[in-house]
């Protein structure tokens, strides 16, 4: 008898263990997709912000180039006016991926398995590096701006 009373207590642990187990794997999982969560809905102003800000900049800038262009290309540097297009192209382009990755965080969905959102951010944080990269192009064209005929002249 005493046998049969410590296997029912033995298997009585063990259950009690395996659902602990179960529940102790849920809960994990479940505060790993709220610090997901949490981290991808901070990400969500900061996008929007760029986006605002990089619109302005490229509407505003890419306005100036188009008028110089047209209207006084005899008077303006070349070297200025190309200068100012190819960073207001780079700018249009890493505005664009930045519009990307705003789509891309609203797409995420949280009630997938974790794999695929791990997926997701991990594209997130490819195009974030492209950005970087784009951008990065555009410090040798702030230098161009005031170089002129005369420059190469001499």
């Amino acid at each position: 008898m005493e046998e049969i009373n410590i296997k029912t207590l033995w298997q009585a642990t063990n259950q009690r263990l395996e659902k602990s187990l179960h529940i102790s794997k849920q809960q994990t999982e479940e505060i790993t997709r709220l610090k997901v969560h949490n981290l991808v809905s901070s990400m969500k102003p900061l996008k929007l912000f760029t986006i605002l800000i990089g619109v302005l900049w490229v509407v505003i800038i890419g306005s100036v180039v188009v008028n110089l262009f047209l209207f006084a290309f005899s008077a303006t540097s070349l070297f200025f006016l190309f200068s100012a297009a190819i960073q207001v192209m780079l700018t249009a382009i890493a505005l664009l991926i930045y519009i990307y990755q705003f789509i891309t965080i609203y797409q995420v969905d949280f009630t997938k398995p974790i794999l695929h959102t791990q997926k997701k951010l991990a594209n997130l944080q490819t195009t974030t590096l492209w950005v970087a990269r784009i951008l990065f192009l555009q410090l040798p064209v702030w230098t161009t701006f005031y170089w002129n005929e005369s420059m190469l002249n001499s």
